[in-house]
């Protein structure tokens, strides 16, 4: 309830800003999704990390995504803006009864520090998901605070890999038997090191 008191409080202090806030679900604007495509991109540059959504099949398959339709499996784009001025955008993945949160950027201008208008956007989904009879908002694994105030519940996950038997399955055995032995071990946050070593390995291979 605090979150939710704390969020009101700044989307009255941003309207006072910008003017009012006009939210819309299930977007079929091409041109935000590019805008939201172009901030996430500028976004892993500024903070070091693979710019996945620069790859021409990451962009053809968000928008593949955002043109299904129906009930099934499809992507959503859900926008915040103030008058023609897009402040947020979210694309995330729909199935039956869940919302799965995935591509998430925002404007990030002088005018609007303090004021957070993703969180905003990301109520406005929440209450979008209710009233549509979605169950589930799932923020994923990756462990930002926002997600914590949000949270209501959180689920473990697993993670591991299947090969066949060969050489280089025998060799990714080795390095999650050594990843595992680091992450026990009393080393502080050099034990996160392995795991993000190989998470970066993993998406080098498959760009």
């Amino acid at each position: 309830s605090k979150l939710f008191k704390d969020l009101a409080r700044r989307r009255r202090r941003l309207e006072g800003r910008v003017g009012p806030l006009t939210f819309t679900p299930l977007s079929d604007d091409a041109d935000a999704l590019n805008r939201l495509i172009a901030w996430k991109s500028a976004r892993h540059r500024q903070t070091r990390q693979t710019p996945v959504l620069e790859r021409p099949w990451a962009t053809r398959l968000l928008h593949h995504l955002h043109g299904l339709d129906g009930d099934g499996f499809r992507g959503g784009l859900f926008t915040l803006h103030a008058g023609e001025r897009l402040l947020a955008a979210q694309f995330h993945l729909l199935g039956p009864g869940v919302v799965h949160a995935w591509q998430i950027a925002h404007d990030d201008g002088p005018d609007l520090e303090g004021v957070s208008p993703g969180l905003m956007l990301f109520e406005d989904v929440l209450r979008w998901a209710a009233e549509t009879g979605r169950r589930e908002l799932d923020f994923g694994p990756v462990a930002y605070g926002f997600k914590d105030r949000f949270a209501n519940r959180t689920r473990e996950i697993g993670w591991g890999f299947v090969g066949r038997p060969h050489p280089a399955t025998a060799f990714r055995a080795g390095l999650y038997a050594a990843r595992e032995a680091i992450e026990r071990a009393p080393l502080g946050r050099a034990r996160a090191w392995p795991g993000k070593a190989m998470r970066r390995l993993d998406l080098w291979r498959a760009l």
